[in-house]
């Protein structure tokens, strides 16, 4: 993969946990139009989008499985990043599980008791939120090991 398309996937895979900018005020009265619930993670997510005025995501049991691998690596090793315990990125990890991507963002939580809750934390966060209603993913993968949970949205074909 070329530099230039690690560093657009890094800048993805990252925008979930800046602190900074704002978020356009289309996003922002969508962020805070109030929870949203569903009884899978799919339809909690796809409600989102849609508020959005975006299409569904359909799970993808490869995307589950890296998710899971890295969410496994924080509660074995006690940490709580996007970086892995062996230094990979998502994007990594989601090669290593066989996923041909051309486009990964991650959100990570940790401490919620629930996939509604983390979830609806996402949905809370601009950073988070921004990969939720990305209009470039079509897929979206979750896990939870623990207290702590991994949603990785990506696409095959951009």
């Amino acid at each position: 993969m070329s530099r230039i398309a690690m560093g657009i996937a890094l800048c993805f895979t990252l925008s979930a946990c800046s602190s900074g900018g704002s978020t356009p005020p289309t996003q922002q009265a969508v962020t805070n139009s109030g929870p949203v619930s569903g009884n899978s993670a799919g339809a909690q997510i796809n409600a989102i989008r849609a508020r959005a005025s975006l299409s569904g995501l359909t799970r993808n049991t490869t995307l589950d499985s890296a998710a899971r691998a890295h969410a496994s690596d924080m509660a074995r090793n006690n940490f709580f990043a996007h970086e892995g315990s062996d230094g990979s990125s998502s994007s990594k990890r989601v090669t290593r599980a066989g996923y041909r991507w051309c486009t990964v963002g991650e959100n990570i939580s940790v401490g919620y008791s629930s996939r509604a809750s983390s979830i609806e934390s996402w949905r809370t966060s601009p950073g988070h939120y921004r990969n939720i209603v990305s209009n470039r993913a079509k897929e979206y993968g979750i896990a939870n090991v623990g207290k702590y949970w991994v949603m990785l949205v990506a696409a095959k074909k951009c």
